[in-house]
């Protein structure tokens, strides 16, 4: 099997270079004495922000706002800088590297963006300020290295109406009673999603790597085209900013059904200004064999056993770059490697012992950032995704398989982000992308879909505007928020054979988003907000063009999965000193048209058709309370989803759509203290109906998670130790049909950390 990397020796060679590399002497900066002054101001409505922080990178320097948003600096040595920016409700802005190389350095303004974030765990003290379309939540690398989740799929799973569907070795999400392949994934802006099935595994996206998290709940095409009606997670691995310092760790960690994870990470090993560098590689083993016992209601039936063929082996290679040629131009790049072997057991039930599946994706991301002004600023976007999977099975004596797919994915794409007037943003974006997918049946050639592709063409522009109220309103402010994209798709298949037809698609569609929203107070403040839009999801190639075969054909006539959502959010927060406390309510509606169903027909093929019609509604609950300065967070979060096949006619209309639980309930206590941490997390789950009659179902389980963590510092290291135990009552449970998950396990793990920032 080719790879696109080997990784005989990298990991020494890259270990060895980047301990050189950390302990290279920065140049010295110029030792004049120079000043740094400036304004800190709301980007929509061009007030002055009082008591926001400036703080520069690197060294020692930081300054807060005064009453009328001004900042000033002395005796500041020569050299370059970069400043971060941050204010209570507001997002960290971080600018690029500048020089400081005159008498004086003065920045005119420096504009903040509000963006409220309700992320589990996290308490945002002050004002609530006005949301973006839908809800929206962020989930920053310092969560991530707090709860040290063991990949992504439990981090996203920890966020209310998000559902992870794991079937061993694999894991998927959906977003508010959604399939998997109604969420859109994207790496540093570019989707990942495979072109034949439309769904990602988010175990090829090692936590690692990961430095911040956005998830858009609800239809987000308006904003990313194609492929979100159901939502659209983003995840950034560019770090914001690497800084000034350098930074070395080493993470090894073991657990049950024979884990391993080791971890080598590099931030800015290279000394050299205007350019921030990071490095990260790891890899990943497990046997996975586990013991398992579970049962479907109402039957008395009990299934046991041990899950063989459950092994991964996984190798992830992640490198960025930072570079500033000038103060108003920020260029970043980064690139992806993963490989992974993995099994393929099967159902429980008729386990398989011989399936397996290699995966491999070389993925490279590239932006440029110009700012032209304070009102004006564009960025370009290019990327490139290979996506390679073989799955191999030769040896079982019914249904062998032996395939391969490769999937390249080439994008292109502009923002430009402008602000005509004070307390309004428009935002114009374009997209062009261009998917191929090559399938090739080594078995049975005559079976293979060949070489089918799909062009997107894409133009939104979204406004954004600001209005203050006057006292008699009872808010302070309005926000409205419109956006609209328009998508014009073009999809082929060409003939494999001189018997063959070739096949041709095109499709146009709008994507409407409309969402409005109040907030008034400050250390009390209440916030109401709305949205209403239109979303799509496009047939995935396999639905289209799978060839026939004994059991299956595609149909190219398929049309996209609409879906028309809305949502209503109250949010509210209180800063009584000590204590903080913070809660919303979001309640959703969404119903789905046209999705894509398989059926048999009278000869028992399966064919896919748009005949399917659901309807999910459901509430959103977040109560957080943060007490004693932060020494304990109690976080709870409740969702409930109601989602009923809506198909006209069909026996099952109104019954509860197959694994979609009406109920799940998170309650997490933590306790930080300067040297140590430990969580307590209580996760309840509803019963999952396995069949459409709603006849047969898999039991409401709980599970229980424990995390303890302590970390010492001495000079400029750091070493931390965490322990972990999941499903602490040795639960038995299933997430779909006969895929059992594991029972109690553990996971214990060392990192060692040299930064040149510990210990100031």
């Amino acid at each position: 099997m080719r790879r696109f990397f080997t990784f005989g020796s990298c990991y020494r060679t890259i270990a060895a270079i980047s301990v050189l590399m950390l302990f290279v002497p920065e140049q010295s900066a110029g030792q004049s004495n120079t000043s740094l002054s400036g304004v800190v101001c709301d980007e929509l409505t061009g007030k002055a922000i009082v008591a926001a922080t400036v703080f520069l990178s690197g060294t020692a320097y930081s300054a807060t706002t005064d009453g009328d948003g001004r900042f000033y600096f002395e005796h500041i040595p020569e050299g370059w800088y970069r400043a971060t920016i941050s204010s209570t409700g507001y997002d960290t802005t971080v600018t690029s590297v500048f020089q400081i190389s005159s008498e004086v350095w003065s920045f005119h303004k420096l504009p903040l963006t509000p963006q409220p974030k309700v992320v589990p765990g996290i308490v945002v003290r002050g004002v609530i300020t006005p949301a973006r379309i839908g809800s929206v939540e962020v989930i920053e690398r310092e969560l991530i290295d707090t709860r040290q989740p063991a990949d992504l799929s439990e981090l996203l799973a920890t966020v209310p109406g998000v559902n992870v569907q794991e079937d061993g070795t694999s894991a998927k999400v959906s977003i508010r009673g959604s399939a998997s392949r109604h969420v859109l994934i994207l790496v540093d802006g570019q989707s990942i999603n495979s072109s034949a099935t439309g769904e990602v595994d988010l175990r090829s996206i090692p936590i690692e790597m990961v430095n911040r998290v956005e998830i858009h709940r609800g239809g987000a095409s308006a904003e990313f085209g194609p492929g979100a009606s159901g939502g659209a997670i983003n995840i950034i691995t560019v770090l914001d900013n690497p800084g000034l310092k350098r930074q070395l760790s080493l993470e090894r960690s073991t657990g049950s059904w024979g884990t391993g994870i080791s971890t080598l990470s590099a931030v800015s090993p290279l000394a050299v200004r205007k350019l921030s560098t990071s490095i990260n590689f790891s890899r990943r083993t497990s046997t996975g064999d586990f013991p398992f016992r579970y049962s479907a209601e109402p039957s008395p039936v009990i299934y046991e056993g041990t899950r063989i063929n459950n092994v991964v082996t996984t190798t992830n290679l992640h490198m960025a770059a930072n570079y500033h040629p000038r103060t108003d131009s920020d260029i970043r790049l980064s690139l992806q490697n993963y490989n992974s072997h993995r099994g393929l057991p099967g159902k429980a039930r008729s386990q398989n012992e011989y399936a397996e599946a290699d995966d491999d994706r070389l993925l490279i991301n590239s932006t440029w950032k110009q700012t032209f002004s304070l009102r004006l600023q564009t960025e370009m976007r290019a990327g490139y995704s290979r996506y390679k999977q073989h799955f191999v099975d030769t040896k079982s004596s019914a249904n062998q398989v032996h395939s391969e797919y490769v999937n390249d994915i080439f994008s292109l794409g502009m923002d430009c982000r402008w602000l005509p007037f004070e307390g309004q943003t428009v935002k114009i974006r374009t997209d062009l992308r261009d998917e191929r997918l090559d399938h090739e049946n080594i078995l049975k050639p005559s079976t293979g879909m060949g070489h089918t592709g799909r062009k997107d063409a894409g133009f939104s522009a979204t406004s954004i505007q600001h209005v203050d109220l006057p006292d008699w309103a009872g808010f302070e402010c309005l926000t409205l928020e419109s956006a609209l994209r328009w998508d014009r798709v073009s999809t082929h298949r060409n003939p494999v054979s001189a018997t063959d037809t070739s096949s041709k698609q095109i499709i146009k569609f709008l994507s409407p988003k409309f969402g409005a929203s109040l907030t008034v107070g400050e250390n009390l403040s209440l916030m109401i907000r709305g949205s209403y839009g239109k979303s799509m999801t496009l047939p995935t190639l396999n639905a289209l063009f799978w060839k026939a075969d004994a059991r299956s054909v595609g149909n190219p006539d398929l049309k996209p999965e609409k879906t028309e959502h809305s949502e209503a959010t109250v949010e509210t927060s209180g800063d009584f000193g000590h204590v903080v406390l913070s809660g919303s309510v979001t309640y959703f509606h969404t119903c789905y048209s046209d999705m894509v169903k398989w059926y048999p027909d009278f000869r028992g093929v399966w064919k896919p058709s748009n005949l399917a019609h659901a309807q999910v509604t459901g509430h959103e609950d977040i109560i957080t309370a943060d007490l004693f300065d932060g020494l304990l967070n109690i976080t709870y979060q409740n969702t409930i989803t109601t989602a009923l096949n809506r198909v006209p006619g069909h026996n099952t209309y109104g019954n509860q759509l197959t694994f979609t639980p009406y109920y799940r309930t998170d309650l997490r206590f933590e306790i930080h203290i300067p040297w140590a941490l430990a969580s307590y997390a209580i996760h309840r789950v509803d019963r999952r109906y396995a069949k459409e009659n709603n006849q047969k179902w898999y039991p409401a389980y709980r599970l229980d998670d424990l995390h303890l963590g302590a970390w010492f510092e001495w000079n400029k290291w750091r070493i931390r130790a965490d322990y972990k135990v999941h499903n602490l009552r040795d639960e038995d449970y299933t997430l779909i049909t006969h895929y059992p998950m594991p029972p109690r396990g553990w996971q214990f793990g060392v990192t060692l950390v040299y930064d040149t920032e510990t210990g100031h």
